[in-house]
């Protein structure tokens, strides 16, 4: 039996692999498309929402201030924040006059912060174009005019651009690494090109939508108390019959993501909860797969004896070749390997005590704000629908 269980979690760890490995490969490169010509550059308007951004908010406003395309506005929201961010959104505004500063005070009931600001960033914009990024993003300089490029040619009208992480530390980069392949083989962007597919995307640091359809599914009055609003926005767009596409950013987009692996952990409770639709008994279900695949290898390996020892390790090898690719890239060696044998563990972490603290406090906590765990139930899951085969528009609903 042991042996039978062991040969079925090396089969679908290299299912896993195998499918995420060639999704990704198959997905196109930003730099290797061309700039938008002047004379097909529709106006965009970049909308940043920043709280609390003082660290790294000039360097992503910089970045966007030194694009080269040609017909641009910034609308930067300040979102509350109690540091220098407002002082410093000012003075770059002061030098560039495409760039608007917004102040937001205060936030209405029924909203999470960053969708509210937003929506309010979005109701200034004057672009053909809208493009919803973070503050901590820097962007190559030609990264939005390829962009545009990409969205003119092939009639999208949502286009996502993944970015790199600028993190540093073996620890770090490899719960990145993990979470990101986690990520990428749940949502699979490279299907959501498909009309017929299921699968839709969204990311926050490059969600590019022409206006008339985010008008049309609702903006972000659709997405209020949405918590992974940038791949629910995306949802939206799918469901409503637009087009979009995922490009890999491949140097034209960097994020420090986290700075520290505390700081991720806590970042990462914010979304992996709403994962799970705020109910424990998916929350453990998932941390329990997680655990299965990644976690029981390592184990199995000095437990169990032959030939179930020779097919946990084999399982684990799988994992651990496919991650470490880009630890040593990152010049991280045996330490980036040693990481990835504990990132399992920090990832069955975050979900159980993101569940354990919600459940405890009753609400989410972020950024200041706190939102009451009933009201979050009571939205739309993201995946609602999702696993369901054959697709169709009824299995979006609830």
């Amino acid at each position: 039996m042991l042996t039978l269980i062991a040969a079925i979690l090396f089969l679908v760890v290299c299912t896993v692999v195998y499918d995420t490995g060639r999704g990704v490969g198959s997905l196109r490169r930003l730099p290797s498309c061309p700039e938008c010509a002047e004379t097909d550059a529709p106006r965009v308007s970049i909308i940043v929402a920043a709280c609390n951004e003082e660290n790294t908010i000039e360097a992503g406003l910089r970045s966007l201030v030194e694009q080269s395309y040609p017909h641009l506005e910034i609308v930067v929201v300040n979102d509350r924040s109690t540091d220098r961010t407002g002082e410093i959104l000012k003075n770059v505004a002061r030098q560039c006059e495409t760039l608007r500063p917004v102040e937001v005070d205060s936030l209405p009931a029924g909203w999470l912060g960053k969708n509210h600001a937003l929506a309010q960033g979005a109701a200034l914009a004057t672009g053909e174009i809208l493009l919803f990024t973070d503050a901590d993003v820097r962007f190559d300089h030609s990264a939005v005019s390829r962009a545009v490029s990409v969205l003119q040619k092939e009639n999208l009208d949502h286009l996502c651009i993944t970015f790199d992480n600028i993190g540093g530390g073996a620890l770090l980069n490899a719960l990145i690494i993990e979470a990101s392949m986690n990520l990428l083989f749940l949502f699979k962007p490279w299907k959501a090109a498909d009309a017929h597919s299921r699968i839709f995307t969204g990311i926050g640091a490059f969600n590019m939508v022409r206006r008339e359809a985010y008008r049309a599914v609702g903006g972000h009055d659709a997405l209020k108390m949405q918590v992974i609003d940038d791949v629910f926005l995306g949802k939206l767009i799918k469901r409503h019959g637009f087009t979009q596409d995922c490009l890999l950013g491949a140097g034209y987009l960097r994020v420090s993501w986290y700075a520290t692996v505390p700081e991720m952990i806590d970042g990462l409770m914010k979304n992996s909860y709403a994962t799970f639709n705020y109910r424990p008994s998916l929350a453990v279900l998932g941390a329990g797969l997680s655990g299965i695949l990644t976690v029981v290898p390592q184990w199995g390996m000095v437990i169990a004896e032959p030939p179930a020892q020779v097919l946990f390790g084999a399982a684990l090898g799988v994992r651990l070749i496919a991650l470490s690719i880009p630890m040593v890239i990152n010049g991280y060696g045996v330490r980036g390997i040693v990481a990835l044998l504990l990132t399992p563990y920090l990832i069955c972490y975050i979900i159980i005590r993101a569940m354990a603290m919600a459940e405890r406090r009753g609400a989410i906590s972020w950024r200041g704000s706190v939102y009451d765990l009933a009201e979050l139930r009571r939205q739309e899951w993201l995946f609602s629908g999702y696993f369901r085969w054959p697709w169709t528009a009824v299995a979006f609903k609830q």
